[in-house]
């Protein structure tokens, strides 16, 4: 659920693997953090071999290591040669990607994905599997009263997420 600035801010020592099997990593800094203090943020470990968050960053940083790269930011810009660079892969990079990826997996869906989709879509199923709105958003760090959280949890079952079941007419 991060910003695009937030992931092109990333270090590689910002990310790390915890005692516990899931990654603990450093926000530096953000939208709702304009003086740095920084945040830090829990991704568990996924279900799924070919999307777990931990097995993936895992295997990024050892092909950076494999490259010589140790330090510094952790997504970086690759040149025409395929080659990686010492420059940061700006939010615009991050975006491209993720709309290259998608078409690359679903090139015969006419639908849309951007890396804000990640962020958007993490919240709404964040809240559809039940997780507490006060977790959702500081795990997005989104401020406090902040509206546009709201934006992104949308109904999906009309009639089995209906407010007004239950509440005893």
């Amino acid at each position: 659920m991060a910003r695009r600035s937030e992931l092109s801010g990333l270090h590689i020592e910002d990310v790390k693997e915890d005692d516990e099997g899931d990654l603990t990593i450093l926000i530096r800094s953000s939208k709702t953090d304009q003086e740095g203090d920084g945040a830090e943020v829990i991704v568990p470990r996924g279900v799924h071999n070919e999307t777990d968050p931990v097995r993936v960053v895992r295997a990024y940083k050892e092909a950076l290591v494999e490259r010589g790269v140790t330090t510094g930011r952790l997504l970086r810009a690759i040149n025409q040669w395929d080659q990686i660079t010492h420059d940061t892969m700006s939010g615009d990079a991050i975006n491209e990607m993720v709309q290259r990826r998608a078409a690359r997996v679903l090139p015969d869906d006419n639908m849309v994905c951007t890396a804000h989709g990640f962020r958007a879509g993490g919240a709404g199923e964040a809240y559809k599997n039940k997780a507490p709105l006060s977790a959702i958003r500081n795990q997005g760090r989104w401020a406090e009263g902040s509206p546009q959280i709201l934006e992104y949890i949308r109904v999906v079952d009309a009639r089995a997420e209906n407010p007004v079941r239950g509440i005893g007419l």
